[in-house]
Order: C-alpha cells, then sequence, then structure tokens
C-alpha cells in the first residue's frame, strides 16, 4: 500500500492577498481592452488611409508603427503580468496538490481551477526529500522539493501547512529509504545549482559561466525586439523627411534601438565568466575573440543582508565585500550556498556560511526581547504595566 498526501491553500493571509489580486485584474483587464482597441483603431486607419479619431488628417505611417509597435511589447509584458496574477488568484482559492507513491513512483498532480498537471519521479532519481527555509529574517518552513541525483531540485508543493509539509518530508524520507536529514536541510556540494555552466577546455582552467541555454534564449528574445525596433526606426527616419516634427521621436527611438542592438550583441558575443584554478577564482569578461581579467578572489562567504523593505539578501562574494558578487538572490539561500560549497570543493578555496541558522535566530531574539524587558522595567510606572502586558502575551502564547 502507497503513501498519499493531499494539500490546499490555507491561512487567512490568502484571502487579502486574493483580494488585492483581485481588483489589480479589474485594472488589468481594462487597460488591457483599452490598448487592444487603440491598435485595432490604429491598425484599421494605416490599413485604409483613414484619419485617427480626433483628427481630420490621415495617419503618418512611421510614428504610428513606431507608436503601435512600442504598444504591442507593452501589451504583451502587461499580458505576461495579468496571467501570472491570475495564476496567483487561483493558487490562493481554487488549487490542490496531490502526492503519491506507489511501485516506486512519486506522482505530483496538481490542479490549478480546471487546469490539471501530472509529474512522476522515479525512486531511483531522487537523492533527498526536504522543506526548505522560508523567507525573511526568521524564516519559517517553505515549500516540499525534491532533490534529484543529477543536482536538480523540483519543487513538489508550497501549499498546506508548514506542518503538513514537514511530516511528508519525514514519511517520503522513510518510505524511499533516503538517509535521514534535518528538516530544513544545507545542500550538498556535490552537483553544480541549476543556472550555471562548468565548461572544461582541452586546455587552460575550467570556467564558470551562466547556463548556455537559457542565456541563448534571452540572446533569440532580445534580437528579435532589437529587429523589430530596427523596422520601426527605418520607417520613422523616412518619415522624418518630410516631417522635421517627427525627428526628436526619431532620435529618442534611435537611441532605444542601439541599448537593445548592444544587449543583444552582449548576450551573444560576450559574458563574465569565474576561472577556477587552486585556492583562487579569477572573475574575467569575454567579448568575440577579447578576455580582459577584471578581479580575483580567495576566499568565499555567504552573509545575509536586509533591505530598507526588510527582505533578505543572499549574496556568495568575497568576505570583505569588495568586488562583484558571485550570486545575489533574495529570499532563499540554497542556490548561493550550493554555489559555494561546489566551488570550495572544486577549487579549495575557503568558504564562509554566515548566514544565521534558526537556533542562531531564535537566541538573537531572545535577546532583544531581554533587553526590551530591561528598558521597560527601568522606564517607570508605564513601562512595567507594558512589561506585564508582554509576559501574558508570552504566556498565553508559550
Amino acid at each position: 500500500m502507497g503513501l498519499s498526501f493531499r494539500f490546499r491553500p490555507c491561512g487567512a493571509g490568502r484571502y487579502a492577498e486574493a483580494a488585492f489580486l483581485g481588483v489589480w485584474l479589474v485594472g488589468w483587464l481594462l487597460a488591457e481592452t483599452i490598448v487592444l482597441g487603440l491598435l485595432g483603431a490604429g491598425a484599421r486607419s494605416l490599413l485604409l488611409g483613414l484619419p485617427l479619431a480626433g483628427s481630420s488628417l490621415p495617419a503618418s505611417p512611421g510614428p504610428a508603427l513606431a507608436i503601435g509597435g512600442f504598444l504591442v511589447v507593452w501589451l504583451s509584458l502587461w499580458t505576461v503580468g495579468g496571467v501570472l496574477a491570475l495564476r496567483q488568484l487561483l493558487r490562493c482559492l481554487w488549487a490542490e496538490d496531490r502526492l503519491s507513491l506507489e511501485d516506486g513512483t512519486l506522482s505530483l498532480s496538481r490542479r490549478l481551477g480546471p487546469f490539471r498537471t501530472r509529474q512522476r519521479l522515479a525512486d531511483r532519481t531522487i537523492r533527498q526529500v526536504m522543506v526548505r527555509s522560508g523567507r525573511g529574517a526568521a524564516p519559517a518552513l517553505g515549500p516540499l522539493v525534491a532533490e534529484r541525483r543529477d543536482g536538480q531540485v523540483v519543487t513538489l508543493t508550497d501549499l498546506g501547512t508548514p506542518q503538513q509539509r514537514a511530516e511528508a518530508a519525514a514519511a517520503l524520507q522513510v518510505a524511499l529509504a533516503l538517509p535521514d536529514v534535518p528538516t530544513v536541510r544545507r545542500a550538498s556540494a556535490g552537483a553544480l545549482p541549476r543556472g550555471w555552466d562548468c565548461l572544461e577546455p582541452s586546455f587552460g582552467s575550467a570556467l564558470l559561466v551562466p547556463e548556455r541555454r537559457r542565456r541563448r534564449h534571452q540572446a533569440v528574445a532580445i534580437s528579435a525586439i532589437a529587429l523589430t525596433l530596427a523596422a520601426i526606426l527605418a520607417l520613422t527616419l523616412q518619415q522624418a523627411r518630410f516631417e522635421p516634427s517627427v525627428w526628436p521621436f526619431g532620435l529618442m527611438l534611435l537611441a532605444l534601438t542601439l541599448g537593445v542592438a548592444w544587449a543583444s550583441a552582449w548576450l551573444w558575443l560576450g559574458r563574465l565568466e569565474w576561472r577556477l584554478e587552486a585556492r583562487r577564482l579569477v572573475l574575467q569578461r569575454r567579448f568575440g575573440s577579447g578576455l580582459r581579467e577584471l578581479a580575483e578572489l580567495r576566499a568565499l562567504q555567504l552573509r545575509e543582508h536586509l533591505d530598507s523593505d526588510g527582505d533578505a539578501w543572499y549574496i556568495l562574494a568575497s568576505p570583505d565585500g569588495a568586488g562583484r558578487p558571485i550570486l545575489q538572490v533574495m529570499g532563499d539561500p540554497q542556490e548561493p550556498r550550493a554555489l559555494g560549497q561546489w566551488l570550495a570543493h572544486r577549487t579549495g578555496i575557503p568558504f564562509e556560511d554566515a548566514v544565521p541558522s534558526a537556533d542562531e535566530r531564535l537566541a538573537a531574539r531572545q535577546q532583544e526581547l531581554e533587553r526590551l524587558r530591561r528598558q521597560l522595567a527601568g522606564s517607570g510606572r508605564w513601562g512595567r504595566l507594558a512589561l506585564r502586558l508582554l509576559e501574558g502575551m508570552e504566556r498565553r502564547g508559550g
């Protein structure tokens, strides 16, 4: 008989998030409708030679195409944002994840509104099942994930309560006969994290570079945008020969086209890469056949930084903070930690994990509470009253 788990959205906070997303989606739909109407009216005017609404003159091809091109790019991004917001709204209110383990196969069935997807993982491909740490300075338990033997991490679910996810992780560890690990586990140094490639040239040192497949996809997308802007620019400059008032817009469009074209050339021909040597990392910039060394690291440190909004950023860089960081992410230290451990294992350079553990965070919180108690106790009658209220809240919470 196999195992089966069901996870659904929970917590009162999801209703506030859903209400906000619902209001935002109403505005999104209104803006989507208006822009689609403008594009339809502009296309009709250009094709039939009719004047635009509110004007007695026919639409000029150059400026009209330029504005239309901008609206098409904006509408594409706006549509993607709306789809993601709708997905998150359904995730808050109408979603379910089911995990089942039968005959050595872990099956994941996701329901998002009326849509369903299914994924299977063979037990021989799974190295660990764990609950990752959540976000923030004092993170709770985060999503339930499975780490495969090739280093890929598959998110199983972020629904349900933290306790449900922790219990599922423990049960799956036992059922799959996997090595026992803490509920919130630090990544191993065995596999290079996703998003990176290690190149092994026939001569010279190995190179750590951003994932090449993802970079090619980015280059194709940016190149398509650059070609579209170039076509619109050509029409605009042609129209500017007869209408001098178009020149300022044409010059701004020229600057934008050159910037996007440079970004495309950089994605195709250039990159920043880390050269892996014995007990040191060398950052170098490559563009075409040119190569330039920028910095050198002989030690690594993973540290936590809280921004002005209270969001936790995790930075993998030199211990003294000098130079460019290797990786900087928000919310989850797993990826930079895994990369730091892999680099330390590969090159032999020291790696310090300076992110506080859950026990260290709890000790720091207790020290801060003790300091607050002393301040309240010595601040007079109202301070002592606030201290009694605080202690009463702690007793009820404990």
